[in-house]
């Protein structure tokens, strides 16, 4: 039977003090900051353009797609939506 430890008082609170100094960020502005720091490749992203990407092109790709593929109606348009998010992140 392994043996416990037994840490002081001192140390417990030292820890939950070190704690509340490190969790990251609590703002808005912070969390939209951050929210790129692991991004290797935009291909799980949560957001179409990531950064370093223009939305402008996003756009101008989307409306290219969009007159090739002519979408109707709104489960045509949920696929073509589809479509284009995972052209744009294969690019």
């Amino acid at each position: 039977m392994p043996k416990l430890k037994v840490v002081s008082n001192n140390k417990v609170r030292a820890n939950r003090e070190n704690a509340k100094k490190s969790t990251g960020p609590r703002t808005i502005s912070g969390k939209e900051k951050v929210s790129g720091n692991a991004l290797s490749h935009g291909l799980t992203a949560e957001k179409h353009v990531i950064i370093g990407e223009s939305i402008e092109e996003f756009n101008t790709f989307k409306d290219s797609m969009f007159n090739v593929y002519e979408p109707f109606g709104a489960y045509e348009e949920e696929i073509f939506i589809k479509l284009v998010e995972l052209l744009w992140r294969l690019n």
